[in-house]
């Protein structure tokens, strides 16, 4: 049997070693990790100020921050508040309605046309200030039919058939009054019915998560709880799930013709989601609600973009103090780096210096590295614990092989025979060697065991022809 130099096979060990605890870091998502926000109460106005150095810096290490680039990842199906324009009342939009509509019957077609897009942008961003009342789906049904025709009167054909269409969509079973609007209107409608009538038909199916829940489908009530819609048009439906008592959550929903659709709403979820044209995240009752945030976040995560990590930007109190605490989150709950910045040192370079430990790790100065990785927020749970402990065990279990490995191998060394006679079995100096790397391999993973879920230090090491060396660097 040939003699193994002991180097290689230490050299071997190492690589081994340092291959099974890469793998806690291996197959990270390539995706953008989402960040959102998480605040107790409403979200006040210096947040804006405070997260938009922290968005840029983000963003420039691959994270989608800023709400345009998380809108842009997943996509326009997602729970929006029922009022996305505050400022906004019923009234303003009836108003601005019944002007359009007015220029309309005047004549006056750019005028109109201006007014009345508006109108209807408008009434798809506010639901929740129109649905209570049913007269508002005639008054709807007004605005896109004078739009329509406003449309067609200055010559803008695709323009005038797509908001037709859309109002076919909306309304498939009240056609354009001949008496109202004329004959030439009644010929168009029916023409554009007649092209959509060919493009096939699909079903949209709704569980609202709350038997309280109203169920409204463009502007109108199709259930309790839950609703079933079959036959219908093909195209983006405006849904609105609202409990009463609150804004609501709106979605948009597309229909394929010859296939079902289906929406089913997490209501634990989506009732402190907030996703707006200007910030996505959640917006809790209380601090008692608030240690949902992980929870919650991490399965927006894996519904929305299938990573791996995802980070928070909260607000909170620190000695009656208001900070700002940043934490990375693993889909499997587990706080993989958090840090504080109390907003009196808010500065750019600050909030830069926090952006940059959550994209890497890397201290910086002004911020304030949690010593808990898993507070304020939550507590470790038992799968959380044996998913961040599974790398770890894999490495001391690979270290104790290794042992008894070495063991066998020095136990069948033979020694020289009496007579000068062949050495067959020299397998001493192998064994020890095998023996030794298991010792240090079981140690490293004993290390990584007990200090799961902290990755602010690691292994390393370094391997020559003739000698190795094993260490650790970072923060204990």
């Amino acid at each position: 049997m040939h003699n193994v130099p002991n180097a290689v096979v230490l050299r071997f060990v190492l690589l081994v070693g340092l291959v099974l605890v890469g793998r806690a870091d291996a197959g990270r998502s390539k995706k953008p990790i989402l960040v959102l926000e998480a605040h107790v109460g409403e979200r006040s106005a210096e947040v804006s100020k405070w997260m938009e150095p922290l968005d840029d810096e983000l963003e420039t290490h691959g994270f989608a921050a800023r709400a345009s680039t998380i809108l842009g990842v997943i996509g326009s199906q997602v729970p929006r508040p029922g009022i996305l324009d505050p400022s906004t009342t019923a009234a303003e939009i009836k108003q601005r309605i019944d002007s359009g509509y007015g220029a309309f019957t005047a004549g006056r077609f750019d005028e109109a046309s201006k007014m009345l897009i508006d109108a209807i942008e408008k009434v798809h961003r506010n639901p929740s200030l129109l649905v209570a009342d049913t007269g508002n789906a005639d008054m709807t049904y007004n605005a896109y039919v004078a739009l329509a025709l406003s449309q067609a009167k200055k010559g803008q054909a695709s323009e005038s058939v797509r908001t037709m269409s859309e109002l076919i969509r909306m309304f498939p079973s009240r056609p354009i009054s001949r008496t109202e609007f004329g004959p030439q209107a009644e010929q168009f409608y029916k023409s554009v019915y007649k092209e959509v009538q060919g493009r096939g038909r699909g079903g949209l199916s709704i569980a609202a998560g709350d038997a309280k829940a109203v169920v409204f489908v463009d502007g109108q009530i199709r259930g309790m709880g839950k609703a079933a819609l079959a036959d219908l048009i093909p195209g983006t439906y405006r849904v609105m799930v609202q409990v009463p008592g609150t804004l609501g959550r709106q979605y948009a929903v597309d229909v394929q013709a010859n296939d079902d659709a289906f929406l089913k709403v997490e209501s634990d979820i989506d009732s402190s989601l907030w996703v707006t044209d200007t910030w996505v995240g959640f917006q809790f009752a209380t601090d008692a609600e608030r240690t949902k945030e992980a929870k919650f976040a991490t399965q927006l995560a894996r519904r929305w973009t299938d990573g791996e990590l995802v980070a928070v930007i909260g607000t909170l109190q620190i000695q009656g103090k208001p900070a700002l605490i940043g934490t990375l989150y693993e889909t499997n709950g587990a706080v993989l780096r958090s840090a504080i910045v109390t907003t009196e040192r808010a500065d750019t370079t600050t909030l830069r210096s926090l952006a940059r430990f959550l994209a890497d790790g890397t201290p910086g100065d002004g911020i304030q590295i949690m010593q808990q990785p898993d507070a304020p927020t939550r507590a470790p749970t038992a799968a959380t614990l044996t998913r961040t402990t599974r790398v770890p065990k894999l490495v001391v279990a690979a270290g104790v092989g290794l042992v008894i490995a070495g063991a066998v191998m020095y136990a069948l060394d033979e020694d020289p025979e009496r007579d000068g006679g062949p050495r067959y079995n020299d397998t001493a100096p192998a064994g020890v060697a095998l023996g030794v790397s298991g010792v240090v391999l079981a140690g490293v993973g004993t290390w990584l065991w007990l200090r799961a879920g902290n990755r602010d230090s690691a292994p390393i090491a370094s391997v020559g022809t003739s000698q190795g060396f094993v260490g650790w660097a970072g923060s204990f």
